[in-house]
């Protein structure tokens, strides 16, 4: 006869095992998601404040004028271009000394941006001096970012 204990799980703790991950899941759902949610929100207010300040050091750095041009709302983009020029930056026909350099919104989902005072902004080529004042918004749900330029070309993001 053998005496060898038969090894492994029962039916029953299998089951209940799987209800507790089940519970674990539900719960751990709705905080990952919010925190997907923040990091596509600061994803996208870094990318616009990253952006300015790249319009403005090349400015100074190329000594020519360089502007910030911005397509609000649901499905927004914004692109750099030299010489005081214009650009469609859905069209990504915005170069700075022969590079495209433009950002769509739509690689942070359901972000949504607005501005106030203003959109488009051109950096001066002697010290990098704005020749608007904009403050940018950008929302998810009820979660929002605010970048700003002052006069001094000092760019903040709250």
């Amino acid at each position: 006869m053998h005496n060898q204990a038969i090894k492994g799980f029962t039916l029953m703790e299998l089951l209940i095992t799987m209800v507790v991950l089940v519970i674990i899941l539900a719960l751990a759902t709705p905080s990952f998601k919010d925190a997907i949610e923040r990091r596509h929100l600061e994803g996208a207010a870094s990318s616009i404040h990253l952006g300015l300040q790249r319009a403005k050091s090349e400015a100074i750095k190329q000594n020519v004028a360089v502007t910030f041009e911005i397509t609000p709302g649901s499905d927004w983009c914004y692109g750099l271009v030299d010489n005081a020029g214009s650009c469609d930056c859905s069209a990504s026909d915005c170069t700075i000394d022969g590079q495209v350099v433009t950002v769509a919104g739509s690689e942070f989902d359901d972000v949504i941006l607005t501005n106030a005072n203003g959109g488009d902004i051109t950096f001066d080529k002697v010290v990098g001096l704005p020749d608007a004042t904009p403050t940018y918004t950008v929302t998810l749900n009820s979660n929002t970012r605010t970048i700003s330029v002052n006069a001094a070309g000092l760019i903040t993001t709250n």
